[in-house]
């Protein structure tokens, strides 16, 4: 081998070191998995709240307490987990228990959400101070079954018995609300 090609060939391996050097950290360092990755993979949440809402009780929320702070903001995905073991009985003299999606008929004028299921459970988005989230209707309880992304404002989660006398209720249902917040800073405090 000349001095040349021996040369030639120190530099060709110098220069492939050093590009490997450039290459395999580009390759190991990977982006954290976003929230919606996070809860579809099954990763812990960043706030998990466990529910009881008594039949008598128009609805709880999250965050909790009397006009609380917005604490979901955009990026964050929220999952609510029913526990169907538990029903609520809408009726005080006659036994008539319902899960959260209620009885499958339209609830008249004098309810919280007409045309919507009698005595189911709903949830909406509210923004403090812009209020309702959207287009004002209900959802679901069990939309949130599955990872879903938080509104595009910040905002606050609450739940409604669609129920025109919850007095004559007993019972309750039982869910877990789950938060994948996108800042994870943000929620150490919630």
């Amino acid at each position: 081998m000349t001095r040349t090609s021996r040369t030639l060939s120190t530099f060709a391996a110098v220069g492939a070191l050093a590009l490997t050097a450039l290459v395999v950290p580009a390759q190991t360092a990977q982006a954290a998995p976003s929230p919606l990755q996070r809860c579809r993979s099954g990763a812990g949440a960043d706030v998990v709240r466990h529910f009881r809402q008594g039949g008598g009780t128009a609805g709880v929320g999250f965050p909790g307490g009397p006009d609380p702070a917005n604490a979901v903001f955009p990026g964050d995905v929220v999952k609510v987990t029913v526990n169907d073991r538990y029903e609520v009985n809408v009726q005080g003299w006659a036994y008539e228990p319902y899960d959260v999606d209620g009885k499958s008929e339209p609830a008249g004028n004098g309810y919280p959400f007409p045309g919507w299921n009698k005595y189911a459970n709903f949830f909406r988005w509210n923004n403090n101070p812009g209020g309702w989230v959207g287009n004002h209707d209900p959802h679901s309880l069990r939309e949130l079954a599955r990872c879903k992304r938080a509104p595009s404002i910040p905002a606050r989660w609450g739940t409604q018995i669609n129920d025109d006398n919850i007095g004559d209720n007993s019972g309750e249902w039982r869910f877990t609300f789950r938060l994948w917040c996108a800042n994870r800073h943000r929620c150490d405090d919630l």
